[in-house]
């Protein structure tokens, strides 16, 4: 039992050397990127709550689809599941598409930010030209 102790006390203060005897180099950008936050790839609890909460949301709209879709489904398609599987082989691609992203520093995407903005105004407009976007119910 004291032996135990003995050993916990020596590890803890080889932990406290071992952080103060680090030398303190703020130039060093390997140090700075660490110090901003948890390392890429770690799942901390805010990351397992927004994917608890995207996940429900992405379920409870899948289930609202299905409710919604699947008499007119049955109609035009002879499936009620028509429009589910459509949303949900979407809402895959859309995890795939989640999961590649995660692994880019969000730092990157300040330089598209911009250009970004730009094309979607561009694109918000170009429904306005005639012929170039659709009309449903007077709406385009």
């Amino acid at each position: 039992m004291n032996m135990r102790v003995g050993v916990l006390d020596r590890t803890r203060v080889l932990k406290q050397r071992s952080r103060t005897a680090a030398p303190k180099n703020s130039s060093s950008t390997t140090s700075a990127k660490r110090r901003r936050g948890a390392p890429a790839g770690r799942r901390t609890p805010v990351f397992m709550t927004l994917l608890a909460l995207c996940t429900s949301l992405n379920l409870i709209g899948l289930v609202m689809v299905l409710s919604a879709s699947s008499v007119t489904a049955q109609e035009d398609f002879g499936t009620p599941w028509y429009y589910l599987q459509r949303q949900a082989i979407w809402s895959g691609i859309g995890a795939v598409v989640l999961l590649i992203v995660q692994r880019i520093d969000y730092h990157r995407w300040r330089r598209l930010a911009a250009p970004g903005l730009i094309v979607s105004v561009i694109l918000l407009v170009a429904v306005l030209v005639p012929g170039v976007g659709v009309g449903a119910n007077g709406a385009t």
